[in-house]
């Protein structure tokens, strides 16, 4: 890719009008498609998604691919990027995945307090639900559960090098999932030989409340020759139940285990073979209380005990061949499979939990298959476009008790001798997509992509995006980006019989226009940003409680809005010490109720200081505030969370990691927040 470079004096190069008639024209054929009279029939500025473009992400000093696929610096992309380093992971005392992403400008990290996930942690970009983002590592789809709810407990955090996140629709580049943006996960590559080892423990501010330990590993071996090899691992565990007065549980607790190995071949300077195998496996528990007043056909009293075991076998081959000039093609082949077994019991009566009208015994099997196969080449057209062409084939297995569908096609025998129904869904999902960046001149950049998306069981769609980054100069740009998107509904959402939801087979798809505009501007150690964005959604499914039925099932809300701004400031205030903060205004409504959206703060601000001293001393201190958040039960609340890290290089390898997460101790059950957390990590590095 040409280096863009923006003039600094004078008027630069002159913009052809046809260049500019065709940017133009691109984006006025997005903009006519879109809904303008479900705009006016809401009585609101148009709310569309975030137009933040979709991109590979790989930090190669400030360059990042999780948005096109191809390496851009971030101040070329128009898309709104972050990138989170190691570095930031150790200094934030984060030791999980929804540690590592709670400071990021514009996500929200919800505590689910109903539904399928309740107790776990979900990542919310731009105040869309945690299913409208896509989580990736290394660029591949894990076989998680259909909703993504759990998967910040379960990806191993110690083999991270970073963490990109695109904010805004990137359906475009990564499929039907990725409508409010995406997490990539980047894995560590290897350097020189290295051996890590951590472990922690942590306690609960409640007496007699023991906090999860964890250890965890990372062996490079660098390279030997063409070779090279990577190992890390991690098990983590929790074996007291933390009560809230209800009578469940803040969290489920038990034993969480990763490993991962990789092997690298290089051929030649220019291409790379690499293998990886992935295991983890997951045996929980937790207690909850089905509500008797709103589904009285589940229980007539006591509790439920819920017991997860889960497995996940991953393993992927791929090739990579870099030019000199730019070029590249990249083929991959991965398989992810996912067992689960879930069993709900009565504490009163042990046995299980189930719904007699449904035919309902309080326990699930299901299997999840993902193979996938994609590849993409990238080439420089003249000086002016970097085009990339690619696609993806991936036959999909989703085997369920909890999904039926005409009744079921296998049986399945339970814990107590039960036998249930379930279905297997067989998808075939198939990918064409195009990129063109765009050099119009010495001061435009343009981005237009444009996927296709086929799938056996839906109607095909077509997903446009433009992105332009106007510079003024080397230190201040404009940015646009406009995007229509789409998602299918999920198996669960289609045919899901669940103890206290169900599904709905008369789902519609949900759509997306989308668009953002930023203002970005870096001088003498200090950098601003301030975004705009507006989500127009039409269909949006959000799961609702029947008072008729004395059920939650998941329905689709004719209109919705979900737009506000970002703002984002970091300077080094001192020799270092370093001011981080950023301030989310989220306005997020059922345009058909005129209500908000659950779950969502209104105002969101994280600010927080990081002073490294020489001596070795890291100091991280940070807050979030949280301002008019609607959370479902517990009516609207507004809080601050303090989190407090400090770290010290104790020589020989060896560094001392003192952690307090929310520092002032502040207890909200409907919140899932028990108290302060008090960690203590030591790393070992040689």
């Amino acid at each position: 890719m040409d280096s863009f470079i923006p003039f600094s004096h004078g008027r630069g190069q002159e913009m052809t009008k046809k260049r500019l008639a065709a940017a133009i024209m691109t984006a006025l054929t997005l903009a006519v498609s879109s809904p303008l009279a479900f705009a006016a029939e809401a009585d609101t500025v148009p709310v569309d998604g975030d137009g933040a473009e979709p991109m590979d992400t790989y930090a190669i000093e400030d360059t990042v691919v999780t948005a096109t696929r191809v390496p851009v610096t971030r101040k070329e992309v128009s898309s709104s990027v972050e990138v989170i380093t190691r570095a930031e992971i150790e200094e934030q005392g984060a030791d999980n995945l929804a540690d590592a992403l709670r400071y990021a400008t514009g996500v929200q990290i919800t505590h689910l307090s109903s539904g399928a996930g309740r107790g776990h942690k979900a990542a919310s970009i731009r105040g869309f639900d945690s299913r409208f983002s896509t989580i990736l590592v290394d660029g591949k789809r894990v076989a998680s559960e259909i909703d993504q709810n759990y998967e910040l407990d379960r990806i191993p955090i110690d083999n991270i090098d970073h963490i990109e996140i695109v904010r805004g629709p990137s359906s475009s580049v990564h499929g039907t999932e990725a409508m409010a943006g995406v997490i990539n996960i980047i894995t560590k590559k290897s350097e020189k030989p290295t051996v890590s080892l951590s472990g922690d423990l942590s306690f609960w501010s409640h007496p007699g409340e023991n906090g999860p330990k964890r250890y965890g590993f990372f062996v490079d071996s660098g390279h030997i020759g063409k070779f090279s090899a990577r190992l890390s691992g991690f098990e983590r565990k929790s074996t007291t139940a933390f009560f809230k007065d209800d009578g469940s549980t803040y969290e489920p607790y038990g034993s969480w285990k990763n490993f991962q190995g990789t092997l690298e071949y290089r051929p030649s300077s220019h291409e790379t073979i690499e293998f990886t195998h992935s295991d983890t496996k997951e045996d929980t528990r937790e207690f909850f209380y089905p509500n008797a007043a709103k589904n009285p056909l589940v229980f007539a009293e006591g509790y439920a005990e819920g017991y997860d075991r889960i497995q996940r076998h991953e393993n992927s081959i791929s090739y990579e061949n870099k030019g000199d000039d730019g070029t590249g093609l990249f083929l991959r082949y991965y398989r992810t499979v996912m067992d689960k077994e879930r069993d709900n019991i009565n504490t009163k009566n042990g046995m299980p939990v189930g719904n007699p009208k449904l035919d309902k015994f309080g326990w699930v099997r299901a299997k999840r298959t993902i193979n996938a196969f994609e590849g993409h080449y990238t080439w420089k057209a003249g000086s002016s476009h970097t085009l990339t062409f690619g696609g993806e084939y991936r036959p999909e297995t989703f085997r369920g008790t909890a999904v039926r569908r005409n009744g079921g096609d296998f049986s399945v025998t339970g814990p107590m001798g039960q036998v249930q129904r379930g279905s297997t869904y067989h998808f075939y999902y198939s990918a064409l997509y195009a990129e063109d960046e765009w050099k119009i001149d010495d001061r435009w950049l343009a981005f237009l992509s444009l996927r296709y998306d086929g799938n056996n069981q839906f109607d095909d769609n077509v997903s446009p995006k433009l992105g332009l980054t106007y510079a003024f100069d080397d230190d201040m740009r404009l940015k646009f980006n406009v995007a229509k998107t789409f998602r299918t509904p999920t198996p669960n959402q289609l045919y899901q019989w669940n103890t206290d939801n169900m599904g709905n087979p008369d789902l519609d798809k949900e759509e997306a226009f989308s668009y953002d505009i930023s203002l970005e501007k870096e001088w003498k150690g200090k950098s601003a940003k301030l975004t705009f964005f507006d989500n127009r959604v039409k269909n949006l499914i959000d799961l609702q409680y029947d008072a008729t039925r004395k059920w939650y099932q998941y329905q689709n809300i004719d209109k919705a809005v979900i737009r506000g701004l970002e703002a984002e400031y970091t300077a080094e205030i001192a020799p270092r010490l370093d001011w981080h903060t950023s301030w989310t205004y989220l306005d997020a409504k059922d345009m058909t109720t005129h209500t908000s959206l659950t779950n969502r703060a209104r105002n969101m601000m994280t600010s927080g200081l990081t002073w490294r001293a020489k001596s070795g001393l890291t100091v991280d201190l940070a807050a979030q505030l949280y301002d008019h958040y609607r959370s479902d039960p517990g009516g609207e609340k507004s809080f601050a969370l303090w989190n407090l890290t400090v770290s010290q290089n104790l020589g020989e390898g060896f560094t001392l990691r003192l952690a307090a997460e929310n520092l002032l101790n502040k207890r909200d059950q409907d919140m899932t927040l028990p108290g302060t957390l008090l960690k203590a990590t030591l790393q070992y590095q040689f």
